[in-house]
């Protein structure tokens, strides 16, 4: 076995991980407060266009470590399901890339959720994901309704 493999384990077991701890530290509460507008992921909040950029940052950035299956099994999606994608990009941001967390600029980090979305086959939409935290706080993660067959070949 290689070092990849490890590796990419980790940081799938690391964001595993660190949804419930995110969930019960002080900071504000990762789900939206009552009276904000919020949508689901399954409600288009990505464009197709956007998934695209994040498949090429993951491909340049990504892939020396991680597979995209990874981000398509359903313990992935479920250990965020109830948070917002605030939440899971701040995950990906203050981690990635190991060798340089917060290296990427914010939108390249939205363009990243966007695919990883996109691989659990959330659909897409008109807009992009926009990578405020205002933004990203108002986007509820929940499960695919069904699995879809993702990019990655796996359901």
């Amino acid at each position: 076995m290689t070092l990849r493999a490890p590796v990419a384990l980790g940081f799938a077991g690391l964001l595993l991980a660190l949804a419930p701890a995110l969930q019960s530290t002080a900071a504000p509460p990762m789900a939206p407060q009552e009276g904000e507008r919020t949508k689901s992921v399954r409600d288009g909040v990505f464009s197709a266009v956007q998934a695209e950029r994040g498949d090429q940052i993951f491909k340049e950035r990504c892939a020396s470590c991680h597979q995209p299956a990874e981000f398509t099994r359903p313990t992935f999606m479920g250990a965020w399901a109830g948070q917002t994608a605030e939440g899971l990009f701040d995950a990906i941001r203050t981690t990635m890339p190991t060798d340089n967390p917060g290296s990427l600029r914010r939108q390249e980090y939205a363009d990243l959720l966007a695919y990883l979305f996109s691989l659990n086959g959330l659909p897409a939409g008109d807009v992009e994901l926009r990578a405020t935290a205002g933004a990203l706080k108002q986007v509820l993660i929940e499960a695919p309704i069904k699995p879809v067959k993702s990019k990655a070949g796996l359901q």
